[in-house]
């Protein structure tokens, strides 16, 4: 099964990779924009989101290492469970682990903001009440991301990382439901981008790392002022850890 747990998660990360084949990642992505009822995700459903045929989703999948479609969806829905299991009967030995995290940032910005507090719960709300979240910006400022896009497709939200360079060709008609957008990328080029996918989806909500006057944001995780503390290294993995333990408390995965 862990194997299976491998080919999975690599799944997942094919369809952050806008380096392997177009379709490819169109499928990735088609497959998560599903995840709330990936059971009832059939091949033509695939080929319509795609444009592909059944055929080519068929065989890509088999590439992937899966006899079938169908062994795909089972592989996939057992991999979501036992991530959730997983999460809950560790939970107890982690439960200080967001006030941990909360207070390692307030030192690093000697208590200048309560990283426990509204900015990050409001965040993780949104995220929660959404069906979709999309992770924007430059591939080293979202690639911290991952652990929770995860964690949001294990339970049951469609969640991507799309840099900014692929912004224009992503394929939002596989996006029904409600959006939430995060960054924290602020060049002219990313905050367009983001503003632009927002009219084409409608009502998104967008989360922001770091205040951006010119991006309507509806929630802001401050940014770390702290001029000893410059290294996003070292700065974006901790927010985003905490923004996560945050998450899994709002969800019920944390006690």
């Amino acid at each position: 099964m862990k194997d299976t747990s491998l080919k999975i998660i690599r799944f997942i990360e094919d369809g952050n990779s806008i380096t392997q084949e177009d379709s490819g990642q169109l499928i990735n992505r088609a497959v998560i924009s599903h995840i709330a009822d990936i059971q009832n995700l059939t091949l033509e459903i695939l080929a319509e989101d795609t444009y592909l045929s059944d055929a080519s989703a068929s065989r890509y999948f088999k590439r992937k290492g899966f006899p079938s479609f169908t062994s795909f969806k089972n592989a996939f829905t057992k991999f979501m469970m036992e991530q959730q299991i997983a999460i809950i009967r560790n939970s107890y030995e982690t439960r200080d682990e967001s006030e941990k995290i909360g207070r390692q940032l307030d030192e690093m910005n000697e208590g200048i903001m309560n990283t426990t507090g509204k900015s990050y719960k409001t965040a993780a709300e949104i995220m929660k009440q959404c069906d979709h979240v999309v992770f924007v910006g430059e591939m080293y400022d979202i690639q911290p991301f991952f652990p929770l896009q995860v964690i949001l497709i294990c339970s049951s939200t469609a969640a991507y990382l799309c840099r900014t360079c692929e912004m224009d060709s992503f394929p939002d008609r596989i996006i029904k439901g409600s959006v939430a957008i995060v960054t924290v990328t602020h060049t002219k080029e990313n905050i367009d981008s983001i503003i632009r996918l927002k009219e084409q989806l409608g009502d998104a909500k967008i989360i922001s790392f770091g205040k951006d006057s010119s991006l309507p944001a509806d929630a802001v995780i401050p940014s770390l002022e702290n001029d000893r503390f410059i290294d996003r290294s070292i700065v974006i993995p901790m927010q985003v850890k905490c923004l996560t333990e945050v998450y899994m408390k709002v969800s019920g995965l944390r006690p």
